[in-house]
């Protein structure tokens, strides 16, 4: 309490000093001595200047950095600020850490200090740039202010529509274009695309028509999904193929027609058509039989439809009646292989246990025992000249047929003494 007495005296007398003439005034030494009593007892902090001729404390210290970043127009290099104020780096640096804790408006950035009012001078002048040139890579802008990539994407970002009057390419977000820019691109490629009515690529188009290869993929597939455009990409990139709604409606329609007055789609026809996956093709626009009875069955050569399923069905029936057989493969359609009939045959005589099959040709169960039956007397009179041409072979055979009809009847006897033995154990 006494030293808490002192300073107050100490700072009452240090005033009526003040206030008195020059005679009365303190002498340097008096006040070293009397900062120096303040600094002992905690009840002051100062910073030394590098000459130790001065010293300040660093809420002054902070003051003076904020006064020498407003002077360098909101930006200045840490180092310079030891050099304009004399004071040691790391009295600075840290004055500097307390400012960025407590003024989110500042940035510290490869050394550097700056604030708002630099960031929106920037963006300012990034937008002049942007007007006259109509485009601006960010990575040139980097070299130019000395800033990293990244931190002038977030402040360009948050100022396109305000202090920057353009757009970021959504394909590429290191390029800005003026709106102007854009519209055209636009219009350019709205105009080009709406003219085409066949597939085509898109790599001629970039170099014939001088376009930006990342800005022109951008707008032209803003286009297909917004529904400017009428048409699908096949591909990427420059290798990617501009397919128009108009040709894929022609596409349907020749199909369609096609599979309707003949009953079946060749796979050769539609990639003749452009259609680079006929099966495909074939199975998203008319499904699978084996979903739908409407819809068609797709073969090794082509599919076929109801009109030429209903005509072989027709003679599988006309066979089962009359107890014959067929070969389709001649009724089938042109383009049809002997793997197609098979395909075919399987589909269709799959819940049929009366019918059977040899490739294209089927018969019945019937027509083969009948066929059987008339070469009974010929196996027969086969196997008697055998005999008599080799009576061994006769013997031979006995021998085998004997073994067979021991095994049979020993296993016979096997298991009826097993299930007796079982039977009597129960009892």
């Amino acid at each position: 309490m006494a030293d808490w007495e002192e300073v107050r005296r100490l700072a009452a007398d240090f005033q009526r000093i003040q206030a008195a003439s020059t005679v009365h005034r303190l002498s340097e030494r008096n006040c070293i001595e009397l900062v120096n009593k303040l600094l002992s007892m905690g009840l002051a902090e100062v910073v030394y200047t590098l000459d130790g001729k001065e010293y300040v404390t660093p809420h002054h210290l902070e003051r003076e950095v904020r006064d020498e970043l407003t002077v360098h127009r909101g930006r200045i290099n840490v180092v310079d600020l030891q050099q304009i104020l004399n004071v040691d780096l790391s009295h600075i640096e840290a004055r500097v850490a307390e400012l960025l804790k407590h003024d989110r408006s500042l940035f510290l950035l490869r050394g550097e200090l700056i604030d708002k009012s630099y960031i929106h001078r920037l963006c300012e002048e990034i937008n002049d740039t942007l007007q006259e040139a109509e485009q601006v890579s960010i990575a040139d802008l980097s070299k130019k202010f000395g800033l990293p990539i990244d931190f002038l994407v977030e402040h360009i970002e948050s100022s396109l529509g305000t202090r920057i009057k353009g757009q970021l390419d959504r394909a590429d977000s290191e390029i800005i274009y003026t709106d102007a820019y854009v519209s055209r691109y636009h219009a350019r490629i709205r105009g080009l695309f709406s003219a085409i009515t066949r597939p085509t690529a898109l790599g001629p188009i970039i170099a014939q028509g001088g376009f930006q290869e990342k800005l022109f993929h951008s707008v032209l597939h803003e286009m297909i999904s917004s529904g400017q455009l009428r048409g699908s990409l096949n591909g990427r990139l420059d290798k990617a193929v501009y397919i128009p709604e108009v040709y894929t409606q022609m596409q349907n329609r020749w199909a369609d027609s096609f599979l309707t007055a003949n009953g079946y789609l060749e796979y050769d026809a539609l990639s003749r058509l452009g259609i680079e996956d006929p099966k495909s093709y074939v199975r998203s626009r008319y499904g699978n039989r084996a979903s739908s009875e409407a819809a068609v069955l797709p073969l090794v050569s082509c599919c076929v439809g109801s009109l030429v399923l209903t005509e072989v069905e027709g003679v599988l029936e006309e066979v089962q009646t009359s107890g014959g057989w067929v070969d389709v493969l001649p009724i089938l359609p042109s383009p049809c292989v002997p793997e197609d009939a098979t395909l075919l045959l399987q589909e269709t005589c799959k819940d049929n246990q009366d019918l059977r099959l040899f490739g294209s040709i089927v018969t019945t169960k019937n027509f083969l025992q009948s066929c059987f039956q008339v070469f009974q007397p010929l196996l027969k009179k086969k196997a008697q000249k055998e005999v008599n041409a080799n009576p061994a072979l006769l013997l031979e055979m006995s021998s085998k047929a004997a073994e067979q009809e021991t095994a049979v009847q020993k296993k016979r006897k096997g298991g009826g003494a097993s299930g007796g033995g079982k039977k009597g154990g129960k009892g």
